[in-house]
């Protein structure tokens, strides 16, 4: 190659070839996910394991039923009058009931942000019920919630 000569790849971009490069580099950047490659993969759209969310799911059953039907029994464990915080009792069931319901049906449907979002939410209201009411639900409640959003 002479010194005349020069190679296609050693020629500058023109302004023209700079703008539609920026342009493409726009459009690439917008459709981009928030996080790429494995960091996305492994912190946003890793699925809890199976057996720590159906465990969580199961609990809240538990509760819900523990809340309901079998809250003569709850109400002395946690020192309270039976037929005077019935009621109270119930509307905590039916939170548990519908948090183990939209759970599990979250996790079916593979929905990996909702599922993420109710076990933050149940660790959320660990926290809530520690501090108003007794200091174990933090650990009963949301260990097994926290435990599964950290297994990810």
């Amino acid at each position: 190659m002479s010194s005349q000569q020069v190679d296609d790849g050693d020629l500058a971009p023109t302004p023209r070839d700079l703008g539609a490069t920026r342009r493409a580099d726009a459009v690439r950047w917008l459709r981009r996910p928030a996080l790429t490659g494995g960091a996305r993969s492994a912190i946003v759209m890793a699925m809890p394991p199976a057996a720590l969310v159906w465990l969580v799911v199961v609990l809240h059953v538990l509760f819900a039923f523990g809340e309901s039907a079998g809250w003569r029994v709850m109400a002395r464990r946690f020192g309270l009058e039976p037929d005077a915080t019935h009621r109270l009792a119930l509307n905590q069931a039916a939170y548990n009931a519908g948090v183990a319901a939209l759970l599990a049906w979250a996790f079916t449907g593979g929905q990996v942000a909702t599922v993420s979002a109710l076990l933050v939410f149940i660790v959320a209201m660990s926290v809530v019920g520690a501090v108003t009411m007794r200091w174990r639900i933090l650990f009963v409640q949301g260990g097994p919630a926290l435990i599964a959003l950290l297994a990810r």
